[in-house]
């Protein structure tokens, strides 16, 4: 089809009166040289003089083409007078080499060479020219991106057509009716068909600019030129069958006359010669673009007398031309609302006198108030003029059909890949209020092809997709709006300290107060009261403002959701929205969402593992560690038994390496937690399995213990398990069966030990297990676990049944203490602290009153 098309355009080029001249008159002049043998013309002893002055018209031409830098054409992917030059060339020596050829002039053997040379370089260039354009055609046909219609997108999604290039959709007037209006069509067919003998018919399809003024009045054609009874004929533009006459395309009230009148010869196939005329529509327009202005009328008549004579004409002939047609005649007027004053005054000037005319309905298609704005701004014509000139009045429905305006967005989102799961759990709060927001078919044609375009590009946002379209949306839809919460943002977000003490990691909670109310109250009223349920979903702190406490109390599970989500109401990922960017905990929960999307593709968890936070730096850990906390509830992972494979493998990662530098003890402490929550909505059977893999790691006694105690508030089931495991665990170490030694350099981790200290009534027995392994090699790490024991808070310096431990074993302790002399820093501390605790212990006889005026010393 493109090669058709493109000879066809080639042919109607060449083949214009300006081309033909040059090749006939090209021909002529080389034929005519040629047969008086001019190229060989001697000029005393000078041979060949013709051949030096063909010569320099050739140089002459090469530099032409030099300085008009025709040759640049070369590149152009479309026809050019390059291309033109090259066929009148191709023709010139063509026919010339062929008229000589077929002669056998034997002195013209020199111009039938070079006729030759000529042609079948120009030939070359011609083909070589065909070929380049149509590769740029081809080569660019996939990546032209096709315009669709609502009716297309209601029907179902359309195919994305990918490499981040949008979808979109045709803003000029459709022939659908996706909003099934077929009475108001109706309404407007039974009018248009209406007409008079005597004068014409004037009616006003009224409507907002883009509510379907020129929609329903395609179909309305469409039905009528359908009929095969039907008597009436749509007047169109000059030269267009498709387009009726617009209003706005005439700069001048003379061209709009002229224009008019044309319009009118054209259909009516009159005698019509559009030079013909011009002065007498040029004194009518004088005469009627001053009324009521005397002065300029006497003027229009001292330039031709039979002005006025003449329109009378004008009228009669186009009269005599209608009624000899027995035809009703149509004539639609576009744009009238977007024409300026002088403009509309008269062209209802014209309907209304010399266009009044009989078979005639006009239409015109405005906006009624833009029509009251122009009659109230004129001093020409009275008010009501407009009322006088307009018979009937027909108002374009503007309210939109909700539903059908939901299914349009829908199959968009499922053209640019958003699955119908995610569209109604997650796009819907989107979507609602944009579409009840909607004044006309043009709107919704606009936030397709403006606020959606950004899903072309969702591959490479890795932000959350329906907070980027909302935001969009907000700055298309009300840009006052979107500046005001760009630039007050502390109103609207949370930051991560707001929740967490920063000083002790303890949490706080969020408050809405009264000043928080009173901002939303302010900038939610009025002109921005329908983006309130939109807002309200963006941001956590307007959706509390609405609660009608003065004081309102965030959740922590609704602000852990906006961190899972990347929200725009969270500070760390407030300006990405803004900016369609990403900074690293974008990039950071980004990856976090696709670790979680592997797992759940039973992938190699090890190898994900490793590659999304083993592999990291330890400042890196602590980040990507604590976004994983938010990733590991059932509704990110809802299989149980990858729920418990993701645990074994959290566990491996830093049980088996808690001695390297992995890990330390920030994230180890949130991985931990991870495991948690992972293992605390897991089947029987799966709990099962895991406490087979960590029944073995008596190094993490006291991690196990502090999972099921945690486990107590989140699942009984789970907890009556893990309490289980823990006391055969416990009973293990204390039975001696295993011989298991904590402080034993395979066992021992600083803390382990509270793990057996801990476990319920065996207090007897744990205090024989510690003081049997109390020696020299272990003295600073029961120290350091006595120490830990009691608690920085403490006044004790060692308290509770440590103190007891190290009462009764007294010699034992300064025994281990004298075989092993404190020698770094950290054990010279220890040292300190219980030379201090044995001190007191001795000025006291009670052991319960030891902790009176004890107090703490840092150890440094």
């Amino acid at each position: 089809m493109n090669f058709l098309k493109l000879i066809k355009t080639w042919f109607s080029l060449l083949f214009k009166p300006q081309s033909c001249l040059t090749v006939i008159l090209g021909i002529f002049l080389i034929q005519f040289v040629g047969a008086e043998n001019w190229l060989k013309f001697k000029i005393g002893d000078f041979n060949n003089f013709g051949w030096f002055i063909a010569a320099l018209i050739w140089i002459l031409c090469l530099d032409w083409i030099y300085n008009s830098k025709v040759y640049r054409l070369c590149n152009v992917n479309s026809l050019t007078e390059l291309d033109i030059f090259l066929w009148d060339i191709f023709l010139i020596a063509g026919i010339n080499w062929f008229i000589f050829h077929q002669k056998g002039m034997a002195n013209s053997a020199d111009i039938i060479f070079w006729m030759f040379i000529f042609s079948f370089t120009s030939l070359c260039g011609i083909i070589m020219r065909f070929c380049y354009i149509l590769y740029y055609q081809y080569s660019n046909l996939s990546s032209r991106v096709k315009l669709y219609d609502l009716q297309t997108l209601l029907e179902k999604p359309v195919s994305n057509p990918g490499n981040g290039r949008p979808i979109l959709v045709d803003e000029r007037p459709s022939e659908n009716d996706i909003f099934k209006r077929s009475n108001t069509i109706s309404q407007i067919k039974n009018s248009i068909t209406i007409f008079s003998s005597k004068h014409s018919y004037v009616i006003g399809l009224i409507g907002n600019w883009g509510v379907g003024k020129t929609t329903l009045l395609n179909l309305v054609k469409k039905s009528i030129t359908q009929d095969e009874k039907s008597n009436s004929i749509f007047v169109n533009a000059p030269g267009n069958k498709d387009q009726s006459f617009d209003l706005w395309l005439f700069g001048s009230q003379d061209q709009l006359i002229k224009g008019l009148y044309d319009t009118f010869m054209y259909n009516l196939n009159g005698n019509y010669n559009p030079s013909i005329g011009n002065n007498i529509l040029k004194n009518g327009s004088q005469v009627l673009t001053d009324i009521p202005q005397i002065g300029n009328i006497f003027k229009a008549f001292a330039s031709g007398f039979g002005s006025y004579y003449d329109i009378n004409q004008i009228k009669i002939k186009l009269t005599n031309l209608i009624e000899s047609s027995g035809k009703h005649y149509v004539v639609c007027i576009e744009n009238l609302d977007r024409a300026n004053e002088k403009q509309v005054i008269l062209l209802l000037k014209l309907i209304n006198t010399i266009f009044d005319l009989p078979y005639v309905t006009y239409v015109l298609l405005y906006d009624k108030d833009r029509l009251k704005e122009i009659m109230e701004g004129t001093n020409e014509l009275n008010t009501d003029f407009a009322d006088k000139v307009i018979n009937q009045e027909i108002e374009v429905p503007t309210m939109l059909d909700e539903n059908v305006c939901l299914t349009i967005l829908g199959n968009l989102l499922v053209s640019y890949g958003i699955s119908e799961s995610e569209i109604i759990n997650k796009f819907n709060y989107v979507l609602r209020p944009m579409v009840h927001n909607l004044n006309s078919i043009r709107d919704l044609k606009r936030i397709i092809n403006s606020t959606f375009t950004v899903l072309a590009i969702k591959d490479k946002l890795r932000l959350n997709l329906p907070q980027v379209l909302a935001i969009q949306y907000i700055q298309f839809a009300n840009k006052k709006l979107y500046e005001e919460i760009r630039r007050h943002k502390d109103f609207f977000i949370f930051t991560d300290n707001q929740i967490v003490d920063t000083k002790d990691g303890s949490e706080k909670e969020l408050f809405i107060n009264t000043g928080d109310k009173k901002y939303f109250s302010k900038i939610l009223s009025n002109n921005n009261s329908e983006y309130t349920e939109l807002l309200s979903a963006l941001f956590l702190k307007v959706e509390m403002a609405e609660y009608e406490d003065d004081s309102v109390v965030v959740q922590k599970q609704d602000f852990n959701k906006a961190l899972h989500e990347a929200s725009i109401s969270i500070q760390k990922y407030f300006y990405n929205y803004f900016l369609l960017s990403e900074n690293n905990y974008v990039q950071i929960n980004a990856e976090t969402r696709n670790f979680i999307r592997n797992v759940n593709d039973e992938k190699d968890i090890n190898k994900i593992w490793n590659k999304y936070i083993v592999n990291k730096s330890s400042s890196e850990k602590e980040d990507y560690s604590l976004e994983l906390t938010l990733f590991v509830t059932s509704e990110d992972i809802k299989s149980t038994t990858k729920r418990e494979k993701l645990a074994e493998v959290m566990w491996h990662s830093i049980r088996d390496h808690y001695r390297d530098e992995y890990w330390n003890s920030l994230s180890s402490q949130r991985i931990i937690q991870c495991i948690i929550d992972l293992i605390s909505e897991i089947s029987d059977d799966d709990i099962n399995t895991f406490n087979n893999v960590i029944s073995g790691y008596y190094n993490s006694l006291d991690i196990i213990r502090e999972m099921k105690n945690e486990m107590k508030v989140k699942s009984t089931r789970i907890f009556n398990k893990l309490n289980k495991l823990y006391c055969e665990m416990c009973d293990e170490i204390l039975g001696m069966k295993k011989k298991i030694n904590l402080y034993n350099s395979k066992y021992y981790v600083r803390k382990n030990i509270l793990g057996l200290v801990y476990y319920p009534n065996h207090q007897s027995e744990v205090k024989e297990y510690i003081a049997k392994y109390i020696n020299s090699q272990t003295i600073y790490k029961v120290l350091q676990d006595a120490i830990d024991y009691t608690g920085k808070n403490s006044k004790e310096i060692i308290g509770g049944l440590f103190a007891e431990i190290f009462k009764e074993n007294k010699s034992e302790i300064e025994k281990a203490l004298k075989d092993a002399l404190p020698e770094t820093e950290k054990e010279k501390a220890l040292f300190d602290k219980y030379k201090e605790f044995s001190k007191l212990v001795n000025s006291k006889q009670n052991t319960d009153d030891i902790s009176d005026g004890f107090k703490e010393l840092d150890l440094k």
